[in-house]
């Protein structure tokens, strides 16, 4: 399936038992174009609305140890017009974070090494990262790991693969918490 939507082929050959087997995979070097690549992974029927083209572009760093996951957030998003920095590990992750001064995060929660809860616990830590957006991106949608998300520092939670419409509304919702903090910040002054 990941070569279908690669645009791929795989084809498996045999000269007979006991002579072993070559599988060849073929991809292509470059997508056509930067749609082609997410129009496959849309859900049947899925559009990214017409208000999208209406988004705040946003800093954004996407944190996944899985190549194609890593490759389909970032994609996405940068589909919806942001600019994306990727890091592969929890390790790399604060790093990138520090670095980018990203306005979301979206954090694979289960990576070797640092885990993503880890991630977000460091993040929550400093004071010059209060800004920053943490998503959650999991492959379960189990209440233990959405209860440790939160309990973790994170704002939202997804589960992988992200949709473009789901990406879409984290968007969104990141320009009422702007506006949510920036009255909160006022009031705290006053």
């Amino acid at each position: 399936m990941l070569t279908e939507l690669h645009n791929g082929t795989i084809e498996a050959f045999s000269r007979g038992l006991g002579h072993g087997c070559i599988i060849e995979v073929r991809l292509p070097l470059a997508v056509a174009s930067p749609s082609e690549f997410s129009d496959e992974l849309l859900k049947e029927n899925e559009e990214v609305p017409e208000t999208d083209s209406l988004l705040p572009r946003y800093r954004i760093v996407v944190v996944d140890n899985d190549r194609s996951m890593r490759f389909l957030t970032s994609r996405l998003l940068q589909d919806l017009n942001q600019s994306v920095t990727v890091a592969d590990s929890g390790e790399s992750a604060m790093d990138t974070i520090v670095r980018i001064q990203p306005k979301v995060v979206f954090l694979d929660l289960n990576m070797d090494g640092v885990s993503g809860y880890a991630v977000a616990r460091q993040v929550r830590s400093r004071a010059d990262l209060n800004h920053v957006i943490l998503v959650a991106l999991s492959g379960s949608a189990d209440s233990l790991s959405r209860r440790q998300a939160t309990e973790s520092g994170f704002d939202q939670y997804l589960v992988k693969p992200a949709s473009v419409s789901e990406l879409s509304e984290v968007l969104k919702r990141a320009s009422h918490h702007r506006s949510a903090m920036r009255k909160s910040q006022t009031e705290v002054a006053r």
